[in-house]
């Protein structure tokens, strides 16, 4: 004998017997409705096939399948099972992050972005004002390191570090020169004398120092050691003398040194 109640009085996940008849609200079409029982059966549809008005599930499907549309008619449907195929993701696969493939698009912008930090460093090496030295190659920096404003510095000079006060306590000052000619004022002055001596015997001596004055004695009587004199002849002159020297030659003022080429960074 079918058993009559509303669905809500089945306990909660027991499902009614296929004969029980249940109470449902029928739309007559002419837009009144009447109630009417009918068979559970009739109102979840014949497994297998097509019920009436969205009911009915195909027989058959696993654990884990979905149902997927197979036309555009209604109630078309058949079990499917997930996967990359089914779901459209046939180019997916399980390569390691390390070894996936970069598109170009990407692989672009990520070479950019690795310029572009590699140039700024750069640039934070050689602010405006630095300078840059090479050995060999006569190339502007500008060429060679990819940025900035680059102008030849210290040509044929050397650089030397700022000092507090004195002759190099301005940044960017120059002077000094590779040879100098000496002039008599950078000469050290010289002052002695040359003496002249004769003995007894027309033996002759000269004896420098003093002032520049040189004495001649004349062969004759001399005072002996024991104070005897005798008649003698002396003669008293004096030597003038020139230190100018010949032909002036500059003086090399150069230290040792290397050429390099220098650059400054101007912008």
């Amino acid at each position: 004998m079918a058993t009559y109640k509303k669905l809500s009085e089945y306990e909660i996940n027991a499902a009614p017997n296929d004969g029980d008849l249940i109470p449902t609200l029928v739309d007559n079409g002419d837009g009144t409705y009447e109630n009417t029982l009918m068979e559970y059966s009739s109102l979840k549809g014949t497994p297998g096939s097509n019920g009436s008005n969205g009911v009915g599930v195909p027989l058959g499907g696993t654990v884990g399948q979905v149902l997927a549309k197979t036309s555009s008619t209604d109630y078309a449907t058949t079990w499917q099972t997930l996967n990359k195929t089914s779901m459209g993701l046939d180019n997916v696969d399980n390569t390691s992050d390390l070894n996936k493939p970069v598109s170009t698009a990407v692989a672009d912008a990520i070479a950019s972005a690795v310029a572009a930090a590699v140039l700024q460093s750069k640039m934070e090496s050689y602010p405006i004002g630095s300078l840059y030295m090479n050995a060999d190659d006569s190339t502007n920096p500008g060429t060679l390191l990819g940025f900035g404003t680059w102008s030849a510095y210290a040509v044929g000079q050397v650089p030397v570090g700022k000092a507090p006060s004195g002759t190099f306590a301005t940044a960017g000052a120059t002077g000094g020169t590779e040879t100098n000619t000496l002039v008599q004022a950078n000469l050290p002055n010289v002052q002695g004398s040359i003496g002249l001596h004769g003995g007894e015997g027309g033996s002759m001596f000269i004896d420098i120092g003093g002032v520049f004055n040189v004495r001649r004695d004349v062969r004759g009587s001399y005072r002996g050691p024991n104070g005897v004199t005798g008649a003698s002849q002396s003669v008293y002159g004096s030597i003038n003398f020139d230190l100018n020297g010949g032909t002036q030659t500059a003086l090399n003022n150069r230290q040792p040194y290397v050429v390099v080429y220098i650059w400054r960074r101007t912008a």
